[in-house]
């Protein structure tokens, strides 16, 4: 969990600093995968993370 947890942030790190076609094509796939995630906790930092 813990690694997958850093990727979600990580993610938000990175799309930050993208145009929104590079987030689309790039970082949205990964974040996806990790809202679908078997673990709670990654799912709920996803949410999270979508609401800042």
């Amino acid at each position: 969990d813990s690694v997958r947890l850093l990727a979600v942030d990580a993610c938000v790190s990175i799309a930050s600093l993208l145009q929104q076609e590079d987030v689309e094509q790039l970082v949205m796939p990964t974040l996806r995968q990790c809202a679908a995630d078997q673990s709670w906790r990654v799912r709920y930092m996803v949410a999270d993370k979508f609401t800042d």
